[in-house]
Parts: structure tokens; C-alpha cells; sequence
């Protein structure tokens, strides 16, 4: 016949999964401005979902790890609420970028990897 070989462990079962949080409703206010990426890391395209929680001018750029700007996202006066913008990373080098968010006074960043 065969060995039969069992493992048996002392360790605590994985817990279950949390559901991810509902999304915000647009009629909720929003306290801070927010910042992303879909996916990270990058290959091809990407959605930046950005809020704002009053109207400000927005600049959105992403910029290569020496500081220098590769392409502008949005450039506008927006209203406060959500918002998205589309990268389009199909021309950029593989790497790791950094998307800056300029509404008014305040600055967000979120770092970004595009992939080939």
C-alpha cells in the first residue's frame, strides 16, 4: 500500500474576509480631500478617483521620481464632490511615479507603479 503522511496545526483558523466599505454617497458631505489610484501598479490604464470637500481649483499632475512632470490630469476649478480622471500610462516607462493633487492650499500625493 502507501504512507499516508497528516499535518496537523495549532493555528487559528484565517478570519473571514471584511466586505470592503459602501462607497461614499454623493450627498454626503466629504471632510477631506481624498486621492488614488485603480489599479496599483499601473499597466496600461488606470482610473485616479479625487474628492474635494469644497470647490477648489484643482491641478492633477503626475510627475517621475526627479520631480519632472509627465503629463497633467486635470486643470480646472471644481465644484466640491467626487470626481475621476483616466491615466492613460501606455507611453510612460516602467517605474514608479507620484500623483500630485493641488486644490487650493491643500497637497496630495499618492505613489504609483506603471508596469510592462
Amino acid at each position: 500500500a502507501g504512507t499516508v503522511i497528516r499535518f496537523y496545526t495549532t493555528d487559528p483558523s484565517p478570519a473571514p474576509e471584511e466586505a470592503s466599505p459602501e462607497p461614499t454617497p454623493v450627498s454626503e458631505p466629504i471632510d477631506e480631500p481624498t486621492l488614488a489610484v485603480q489599479p496599483n501598479p499601473v499597466v496600461g490604464a488606470a482610473t485616479v478617483p479625487f474628492a474635494l470637500p469644497i470647490s477648489a481649483t484643482v491641478r492633477l499632475r503626475l510627475v517621475d521620481v526627479l520631480g519632472r512632470e509627465v503629463a497633467v490630469l486635470a486643470e480646472a476649478p471644481y465644484e466640491a464632490g467626487p470626481y475621476e480622471a483616466r491615466l492613460d500610462a501606455s507611453s510612460l516607462a516602467a517605474g514608479v511615479y507620484v500623483l500630485v493633487l493641488d486644490a487650493d492650499d491643500q497637497r496630495l500625493t499618492q505613489t504609483l507603479t506603471v508596469l510592462r
